[in-house]
């Protein structure tokens, strides 16, 4: 069984649920754009991922041991990158962007992964289809789209999701794809779901525990 849905006008084919999407069976006989694959990964992608590693990104914040939070590297003579977050969550993509396999250590779950999979991870794959994308949030005012951007822990998914309230239609979170028009940009939509911290959600709707806000 698949699950088909639609993210950053991508369409995503998945062996699984992914938690936070929409299923949209109308895209089931339709070619994918990027097949996902969540589970352990495949021996021979095993074999890669042990081999040489060229390094390619690591992030400058580190955990309490003193470990980057986030490290790519390319692995496969360049056919693959490796994603890796301290936190157990690995993901590897095809250099094109057309294929991703996601795991995770035990203690963790498909939603923990989600988290970092429809963000990041979706971003790093827009990217290598040769798309502009910001880091930011949006909603939509009429018929424009308002992008919130800065750097991480700015309040830029807070702030949408009190637009939200004020009746301004979320756009995409975190995560801002643009395809350029003769007129200006198109901001193309994420998923239908706001992620905040707690602290935010507490705010916003008087319960720190209160669902996640989720957005037509």
């Amino acid at each position: 069984m698949s699950w088909h849905t639609l993210i950053y006008g991508l369409h995503l084919q998945a062996n699984c649920p992914i938690p936070g999407t929409v299923l949209r069976s109308d895209l089931a006989t339709g070619a994918a754009d990027i097949c996902v694959t969540c589970g352990p990964f495949p021996g021979w992608l095993q074999e890669y991922c042990r081999g040489e590693r060229t390094p390619y990104y690591t992030s400058p914040w580190l955990d309490e041991a003193g470990q980057p939070l986030l490290t790519v590297t390319i692995v496969a003579g360049g056919a693959y990158f490796h994603i890796g977050y301290e936190k157990g969550i690995e993901f590897v993509c095809d250099r094109q962007g057309m294929a991703l396999w996601g795991d995770w250590c035990p203690s963790l779950t498909l939603e923990d992964a989600a988290l970092y999979l429809l963000g990041p991870v979706m971003g790093f794959l827009v990217r290598r289809r040769g798309r502009i994308c910001l880091h930011a949030s949006a909603v939509a005012v009429g018929d424009r789209a308002l992008a919130l951007v800065g750097p991480s822990g700015s309040g830029k998914s807070t702030t949408a999701a009190a637009l939200t309230q004020q009746g301004y239609p979320a756009v995409s979170d975190d995560v801002l794809p643009l395809v350029e028009r003769d007129n200006g940009f198109l901001a193309v939509p994420g998923y239908p779901r706001l992620r905040l911290w707690e602290d935010s959600v507490e705010v916003l709707c008087g319960d720190r525990d209160a669902p996640t806000p989720a957005c037509p």
